[in-house]
């Protein structure tokens, strides 16, 4: 493993908190779905049915899912 990081089963066993782009379809569906069955904290981003809806395509919408996103958590 690259300096810093554990090997990949110690990294399973850590739950992360993600934030995955365009999780209301598609591929970000299969992977955030994947990263909650995982133990994962998976946070969903897309323009509109999931955990935060925002769009990505301009400053303000960025703004509102990194702000969401660190509500979610500790920051």
């Amino acid at each position: 493993p690259r300096s810093g990081r554990g090997t990949n089963a110690e990294m399973t066993r850590r739950t992360r908190r993600v934030a995955v782009t365009g999780a209301a379809s598609g591929l970000g569906a299969a992977l955030d779905e994947r990263l909650r069955r995982d133990g994962q904290d998976a946070i969903g981003i897309d323009l509109r049915g999931s955990d935060v809806d925002a769009d990505l395509g301009g400053d303000a919408g960025r703004q509102r899912a990194i702000e969401a996103v660190l509500a979610r958590g500790d920051g």
